[in-house]
């Protein structure tokens, strides 16, 4: 004959953490997303190597072009003729300045100046490259017409290169 059960013991330690177990099949393939839209609206140009004056538009001889940017109305501006945000950056040297030379460029919209967008450079010493770069976001409702405008103490040779592509397809819709 068996007696009474006695009280229940405390709960003992846990045990150590079993080995990891196999991995589980591979789930159904998900549909394919909607396709994308590539910006194709782009412009890079060359600044034509010469000797600019203060108050000059730098001269633009374009490299490639492509989904409605082109090159409008003089070799100075550059026309877009599409709604959406564009990325404008350009990189300017100049190769023939000495000690206390200076020049900045501003990016001018129709008659605009876009005066947050320009740099400037100071040579301390003659010789030494002096150069300037800058990027900006720009909303286009429409068509605009941007040039770069040059300041300077004297007139100086540049070179350089101006880029512009649209980035807004991700945001609004292609026109």
């Amino acid at each position: 004959m068996e007696g009474a059960r006695g009280p229940q013991g405390p709960r003992g330690p846990a045990g150590p953490t079993g080995p990891i177990g196999n991995t589980g099949a591979t789930g159904p393939t998900g549909p394919s997303g909607a396709d994308g839209t590539l910006s194709t609206a782009y412009v890079s140009a060359q600044i034509r190597a010469q000797a600019y004056s203060n108050g000059d538009y730098l001269v633009f001889q374009p490299l490639f072009s492509g989904g409605g940017i082109v090159p409008q109305y003089d070799e100075n501006t550059i026309l877009l003729n599409q709604h959406g945000i564009f990325c404008i950056s350009y990189t300017v040297q100049a190769s023939d300045a000495v000690a206390g030379d200076w020049f900045q460029l501003t990016p001018v919209v129709g008659r605009l100046p876009i005066r947050m967008a320009a740099s400037s450079a100071h040579a301390s010493v003659d010789g030494a490259p002096l150069g300037v770069c800058g990027i900006y976001l720009d909303n286009s409702p429409g068509s605009f017409y941007l040039r770069l405008h040059f300041q300077s103490n004297r007139p100086l040779s540049l070179t350089g290169t101006l880029s512009v592509f649209r980035v807004s397809d991700i945001l609004l819709p292609p026109s």
